[in-house]
């Protein structure tokens, strides 16, 4: 796919959740096993269908239609966490972006404010990009998926802490325990529902910023 063709694609989800990968996109599955031997955590995840997929197709102007996925995605995750514990995980899959350089700007945005929207929760976001490797907790080469796709977990306690705090100010802490919070209320002044995160998308990306440069002031001073 060209630049011109991906720029005119719209918004669409492929697929109802689901469990099996396969029908995500027939890589993936081969992909996740290559990953199991850098992280064995995984092993547990995915076999006993602990990690629920979302997959759309979006074109470069409808980071906030994927933001509405993510939000999506992270409240089953939060719904789940009370049975199955650390181990119920998602991952949304985005096509369209045709380079890791467009997935990365369709995703940045959306992942950044879903990951401060949902820091209190104790939620973890994470983009795979198409195409890149990736290094490892012990600097091992990880490959890079056929498609891109955002993992929702979590965050496993002290490790995430310290990963998060080597990457330096740019990320979010998570709570070590989900309180049950309505992630919308500070932002909107009230509760939203999930299939409207999209609409109130500009109002959380602003109401974010401003709380990370009074954050980013504080450290100044």
């Amino acid at each position: 796919m060209n630049t011109t063709a991906y720029a005119g694609i719209a918004f669409r989800r492929l697929h109802p959740p689901t469990t099996d990968v396969g029908t995500v996109h027939h890589s993936l599955g081969a992909y996740l096993d290559r990953v199991t031997r850098h992280c064995t955590a995984l092993v547990d995840v995915l076999g006993d269908g602990f990690l629920r997929w979302w997959s759309c197709e979006s074109g470069p102007r409808y980071g906030r239609y994927v933001f509405e996925l993510l939000v999506e995605a992270a409240e089953d995750v939060r719904q789940r966490r009370g049975r199955s514990g650390v181990l119920a995980c998602a991952g949304v899959a985005v096509f369209g972006p045709p380079s890791a350089e467009d997935a990365d700007e369709l995703l940045c945005v959306p992942v950044a404010v879903a990951q401060g929207l949902y820091a209190g929760a104790g939620l973890m976001f994470g983009a795979f990009v198409r195409d890149r490797a990736q290094a490892d907790q012990h600097g091992r080469r990880l490959p890079g998926p056929a498609v891109s796709f955002v993992v929702v977990r979590p965050a496993v306690f002290p490790a995430d802490i310290a990963l998060l705090e080597r990457g330096g100010d740019d990320f979010v802490l998570p709570a070590a325990h989900d309180d049950g919070r309505d992630v919308f209320r500070d932002v909107l002044g009230g509760r939203a529902r999930v299939r409207d995160a999209a609409r109130h998308y500009p109002r959380v990306v602003a109401h974010l910023a401003a709380q990370e440069a009074v954050r980013r002031e504080g450290v100044m001073t």
